[in-house]
């Protein structure tokens, strides 16, 4: 996270707003189609190794055949670049660099979803830590240079690449940490083939296309009624809250499993993690609005008017924080068709604000549409998960404990990131610009580090701490 951090800080403090808002738009197309290519394959996989179903033989099988796609794909993509003419199409200078996106972000984007259901968690943590290092290596190697927006892509390809070198060759070497069936009747189940992957992946495959689109739909209806300047700040905020996001992915991902086969406790244990979620995201959105000019500004100060688009997109923040895990989790216990139509009404609900609203408001606009559409994705996949957990196993005395307590809990824990959210951020904000005064820059750094990790840091503990003993 730190360096994933400074890497878009970086890169947006070295590119002009109008260069910045062209890379946001490319990477963010690659980026679909390294997602969109996965076909569901990967986390249609996860959910067979999570019920113990799955055989290292197996797992190299998917590997190979989505490498296989994307090699392919990302050829067709290189080979349209060689056809187009410069002069009349300027994003043919970005297709290459794709193409290159395209191949290593899926390559190691298969090692993020399969390793957490392997329980390969150290692996998961050396490539999860290797990539964003490498590409922070080279993404200040090409700002102290003064290169542009085609080369920090190609940073981002060539630590992906990295990355999923050093995992897959760790896999080949030693494939062991899958787990082996435990539960009564899993010992005769069928021996799952490609087949049975790719028939389950075709729901998830929908599913993640719908949501990537979703993701990329504003910053190009932006671009289409204004210009990439007014890209660059909502893509600047959007960036912001993938980093902040990013926490409740990886936990998700390695707490869905669990959740999935926890039989009777799997109810208890969603709604102690959402607990959680909700209370640590509530006091991120607070910090995040009392420092979003300080943010914007130590980043660039091109950016320095245009904070407001990050308080916009602070309901986005945490609705999509909290979405991650009833979504993931949803996919893990087989029930990735009910979130097809949840994908479409948001995408539907989002398309229709865009071109509704961000004429007239641009960036503000985008971020309205956005929100409103997660609320409703948000809440749709915490409705059918406890309707399916429910329906699965009954409520055991621990869930009904949960539930009894579960508001008392998160009023106690709303408190706490209330107090944590605005006091310690106001009694340390006064100290450091006392402390760092005469550079404005400088003292937006401190501010954001400051009056923002140390308060986060205390929230995450004092969240954690109301959640887990909300029984008590």
């Amino acid at each position: 996270m730190a360096a994933s951090s400074v890497t878009a800080i970086l890169i947006a403090a070295s590119l002009a707003p109008g260069e910045y808002g062209a890379y946001a738009v490319a990477a963010g197309l690659a980026g679909v189609l390294s997602a969109s290519l996965d076909l569901g394959l990967t986390s249609s996989l996860a959910r067979y190794i999570a019920q113990g179903r799955g055989t290292p033989r197996l797992v190299g099988h998917i590997a190979l055949a989505r490498g296989a796609l994307m090699l392919f794909i990302a050829a067709i993509v290189v080979g349209v670049s060689f056809l187009l003419d410069p002069a009349d199409h300027p994003s043919q200078r970005f297709l290459p660099v794709a193409g290159a996106i395209i191949v290593a972000q899926g390559a190691i984007a298969f090692l993020y979803g399969a390793l957490p259901s392997m329980r390969r968690i150290r692996l998961l943590l050396t490539v999860t830590v290797i990539q964003p290092i490498l590409e922070l290596i080279a993404v200040a190697i090409i700002a102290a240079r003064g290169g542009g927006a085609t080369d920090m892509l190609l940073a981002a390809a060539g630590a992906a690449t990295a990355g999923a070198i050093i995992g897959y060759a760790s896999l080949a070497i030693r494939h062991t940490g899958m787990r082996q069936p435990h539960r009564a009747g899993e010992q005769d189940a069928p021996a799952v083939t490609l087949r049975d992957v790719a028939t389950y992946g075709r729901q998830l495959f929908l599913v993640t296309l719908l949501m990537f689109v979703f993701g990329q739909i504003d910053q190009v209806v932006i671009a289409l009624f204004h210009s990439a300047r007014e890209v660059a700040p909502y893509a600047l905020a959007i960036k912001l809250q993938a980093l902040l996001t990013a926490p409740a992915i990886t936990a998700s991902g390695v707490v869905a499993p669990r959740i999935a086969g926890a039989g009777r406790s799997a109810l208890a244990a969603y709604r102690q993690w959402a607990g959680f979620y909700l209370v640590t995201y509530i006091g991120a959105a607070i910090l995040a609005a009392l420092l979003a000019g300080d943010v914007f500004h130590a980043i660039n100060v091109a950016y320095s008017n245009d904070s407001g688009v990050l308080i916009a997109l602070l309901p986005f923040i945490v609705l999509s924080s909290l979405a991650t895990l009833p979504s993931i989790t949803l996919n893990q216990v087989g029930h990735a068709g009910d979130r097809l139509r949840i994908a479409a009404i948001s995408l539907t609900i989002n398309a229709v604000l865009d071109f509704a609203l961000i004429p007239p408001m641009a960036a503000y606009g985008a971020a309205i549409s956005t929100s409103v559409a997660f609320a409703f994705y948000a809440g749709a996949h915490h409705r059918i998960l406890v309707r399916v957990l429910r329906e699965a196993h009954a409520p055991d005395a621990d869930t009904v404990a949960a539930d009894a307590t579960a508001t008392r809990a998160l009023l106690r824990g709303g408190v706490f990131a209330v107090a944590v959210g605005t006091a310690l951020s106001l009694i340390l904000r006064p100290l450091i610009e006392h402390v760092v005064a005469g550079d404005g820059r400088a003292e937006a750094v401190a501010v954001t580090l400051g009056a923002g990790v140390v308060p986060g840091m205390v929230l995450v503990a004092l969240a954690a701490r109301a959640v887990r003993h909300r029984a008590a």
